[in-house]
């Protein structure tokens, strides 16, 4: 059984990318808010059987959430790195599409398998 794709240059995959919530950049405070959510996720897998978030599931989105906001709420006790206010809908994004994200360079590298 063979699947054939058409392969994309990285000029099309880059321009796919650019309305991706992940991928902007020039917000202030952006990097912050995606590692506060990237350790609310790892949180969540370690609830959860090493599972992510499920796909587009608001349950599982509320869920990151509110983790995210607990983890914040401790470093911010112990003076450590924080946010002043987590962004929801930042988290709320990471967490719905988290199963099903591929890092630009993993895609990139595809490309050429």
């Amino acid at each position: 059984l063979f699947f054939f794709f058409k392969q994309k240059t990285a000029y099309e995959i880059l321009s796919g990318l650019v309305g991706s919530e992940m991928c902007i950049r020039d917000r202030f405070g952006r990097a912050e808010q995606l590692h506060i959510g990237l350790e609310a996720i790892f949180a969540f897998t370690e609830k959860n059987n090493n599972n992510l978030p499920r796909l587009n599931n608001a349950d599982d989105a509320n869920a990151v959430i509110a983790l995210a906001k607990a983890i914040n709420e401790e470093a911010k006790a112990k003076k450590t790195f924080f946010v002043e206010k987590v962004d929801e809908e930042v988290i709320r994004n990471m967490a719905r599409f988290a199963a099903a994200e591929i890092c630009t360079v993993c895609s990139l590298s595809l490309i050429h398998i």
